[in-house]
């Protein structure tokens, strides 16, 4: 039975990790804003908590979104729908919705799939679908899966991006240049002791010649992810997992005498490694994180023109033109169930140390942050958290709040999620 549920989490593994090219992308090339490094911190700290994510993993259907916020203007924003029927019949489809949005990018991701798997062998077929009321930037595909069980399987999968563009696009003027395709392989794999999941996705490398809208847009993109657990003994167990995304864009404006292009290379991880500990009423862990944020932005006129002078032939230009920033962090918190009601408490802190640089400025610093959340079981499947943030390293470098640049004010943010499984 636990091998069974625990199992389903790769049943669910796309819904946070597609690599598939969206058409809002060619609208402005992804920005690495100029990061304050607390907001980075708020993405540790705004993660479901574990026995949550394990609560979402074994159930094949449910909702969950939370908003956290990063200032006064922005929330860090994440959304997941699943529809699923049982991963251990032969027949069945499936519905999944991810939703993203924080700093850099905003991200919807829906696909639908249908499989069938013929008695007494280990091959699954499945059918991929993504669209929306545009067809021509409706996504088609197709999977096969090695598939022993809802917990042993590996899957290829193959998107046609975008399928119908050629016979159904809008502006009959654009055109591509080479075809938007995904490649995935996923496996799931797990034991009395051991579990890993892993995917990879690329988009292979096409140019799209907008003429409708003045300007060429190239694209490329991968995206990894991983997660692997081993049971020390009996209610602890080590885990590591991560997260990594690798892309291209450029744009060059072709509209006007004074050509301008502009080019993004972005390379971003995440990594924990962490130990959990649990017993009946508590649950508690300890662990490391890596963040590396790096971005390259090349600005240019082929005219030899300064790029200054048109900068308005490009009004999302981003600036600085280069970012990269990498922390080291430790993170722990404890999950306490409160006797006799149906509330619990999570509390935890985390400290890191920063590397932040953007173009010649360089600012090493220390961020430090404790959590407080509570939880309220809505029903035995259903849970509305309320966490809050406060800021320890402000609190120290303000110290003694002498004026008001340097104020006593300890909030660090705070934090709605809503999950819900059926």
């Amino acid at each position: 039975m636990r091998v069974g549920a625990v199992a389903i989490a790769a049943a669910v593994f796309s819904t946070t990790a597609l690599a598939r090219f969206i058409e809002t992308d060619a609208d402005r090339i992804d920005r690495e804003e100029s990061l304050s490094s607390h907001s980075l911190l708020d993405q540790v700290s705004y993660r479901f908590p574990l026995l949550y994510e394990e609560l979402w993993d074994r159930a094949e259907s449910g909702f969950r979104a939370y908003g956290g916020s990063y200032n006064a203007r922005r929330f860090d924003y994440r959304e997941d729908i699943k529809v699923q029927s049982p991963l251990n019949e032969s027949a069945g489809c499936a519905v999944f919705q991810y939703r993203r949005e924080d700093l850099i990018e905003q991200r919807t991701e829906h696909f639908l799939q249908l499989w069938l798997q013929p008695s007494a062998t280990w091959l699954r077929w499945s059918l991929l679908g993504d669209g929306g009321s545009y067809k021509e930037y409706g996504d088609l595909g197709g999977a096969v899966a090695l598939w022993n069980s809802p917990w042993q399987w590996l899957e290829f999968r193959y998107w046609s991006v975008d399928h119908y563009y050629q016979d159904k696009r809008s502006d009959m003027v654009d055109q591509r240049l080479g075809r938007p395709i995904t490649r995935e392989i996923r496996g799931f794999w797990i034991d009395q002791h051991w579990s890993a999941r892993f995917n990879l996705g690329n988009d292979a490398p096409f140019k799209w010649i907008r003429k409708s809208r003045g300007y060429n847009y190239d694209y490329s993109r991968t995206f990894a992810d991983y997660k692997v657990s081993y049971e020390l003994k009996s209610g602890i167990r080590l885990v590591t997992e991560g997260q990594m995304e690798w892309k291209k864009e450029a744009k060059t404006w072709n509209n006007s005498p004074l050509i301008y292009s502009k080019s993004m290379k972005r390379d971003v991880g995440q990594y924990h490694v962490m130990v959990q500990s649990r017993t009946d009423d508590t649950f508690s862990e300890i662990g490391l994180v890596y963040i590396k944020r790096h971005a390259d932005y090349t600005f240019s006129s082929p005219t030899g023109t300064d790029p200054t002078v048109i900068v308005s032939l490009a009004p999302e230009t981003p600036s600085p033109s280069v970012v990269d920033r990498q922390e080291v962090g430790l993170r722990a918190t404890r999950f306490t169930q409160l006797s006799g009601t149906r509330q619990s408490l999570e509390y935890g802190a985390l400290l890191h140390l920063v590397e932040a640089r953007e173009d010649q400025g360089y600012w090493p610093r220390t961020e430090a942050k404790t959590l407080l959340a509570w939880d309220s079981a809505l029903s035995s499947n259903a849970h509305a958290i309320v966490n809050t943030t406060w800021n320890v390293a402000r609190l120290a470098h303000n110290f003694p709040y002498a004026s008001k640049d340097k104020p006593f004010w300890p909030w660090g943010g705070g934090q709605l999620a809503l999950i819900a499984v059926f």
